[in-house]
């Protein structure tokens, strides 16, 4: 199953194209940004099952969150060319697919993209006009989680995480207190 997130708007000077389902010039998800364009190649195969029927379209969110939902089961599988591919798979080899586009504050790049309890496929990203920005491919293990801290000019930075349940914001000192509690929870 495949979740597509879309991160906070910290500046509106720069909207990076969110992941979504693209055919030109070869069945993908794309997403785009001002240095890089990634995608995540799927297989022949592969058809996505909207949650409500909902797809994620390639026009920038004004507002962060869950996305779209595919509920069909899916996996990564890394073919002899060494190609990262999306392919269906029965229940039991299902894993937990997240694209993530993510947006740093003006003049605050990310001071770290990290995963925890997961593997990260993809991370591209670059900075452009003061506006960082980062597209995700990640595979979610029990209780895994990816987050990134932006380097504010403040204090405490601002966190946003993006787990299988939810996604969430916060501040540096609160996501210390999270990581704690939901490292204990995982024991």
């Amino acid at each position: 199953m495949i979740k597509v997130y879309y991160a906070s708007e910290k500046t509106n000077s720069y909207r990076p194209t969110p992941w979504h389902l693209s055919s030109e010039p070869f069945v993908a998800y794309r997403g785009n940004s001002h240095t890089y364009s990634p995608f995540q190649a799927v297989s022949s195969s592969y058809k996505p099952e909207w949650s409500e029927g909902i797809e994620p379209t390639s026009e920038s969110y004004t507002s962060p969150g869950l996305k779209a939902f595919d509920k069909s089961f899916s996996r990564i599988i890394t073919t002899a060319k060494g190609t990262k591919l999306i392919v269906p798979c029965s229940k039991e080899e299902d894993q937990k697919i997240l694209l993530v586009t993510m947006r740093g504050g003006f003049r605050g790049g990310f001071s770290r993209i990290e995963i925890v309890s997961g593997e990260m496929i993809s991370k591209k990203s670059g900075n452009k006009h003061c506006c960082p920005t980062a597209h995700n491919v990640c595979v979610l293990g029990y209780g895994g989680y990816l987050f990134s801290e932006t380097g504010r000019r403040c204090s405490s930075g601002q966190v946003e995480v993006y787990s299988w349940e939810n996604y969430f914001e916060m501040t540096s000192e609160e996501f210390e207190f999270f990581q704690e509690n939901r490292d204990n929870e995982r024991k």
